[in-house]
């Protein structure tokens, strides 16, 4: 995967910040969002309810930064905002 991996606390940071975000499912993008806020939200109602982000790959910035997320800290940063 191509991208730059980013600690939870310096996403956490970013939840509310403008941008370009993509939700990538295993066979490709299944969402934008305007706001990595957004996008977990999204990742989470794509996902299925028994194996949370099992059809969830990663979400991306898709700005100059090209920030990734993988699926497993995506399960962290989603326990975190709720």
């Amino acid at each position: 995967m191509i991208g730059n991996r980013r600690t939870d606390s310096e996403l956490i940071a970013l939840l509310d910040a403008q941008g370009t975000w993509v939700v990538r499912g295993f066979s490709g993008a299944v969402g934008n969002a305007g706001s990595l806020r957004v996008a977990l939200h999204i990742a989470q109602k794509k996902s299925q309810a028994s194996n949370p982000l099992v059809s969830i790959a990663s979400v991306n910035r898709a700005e100059h930064d090209q920030i990734l997320i993988p699926r497993r800290q995506l399960l962290r940063l989603l326990d975190t905002i709720e």
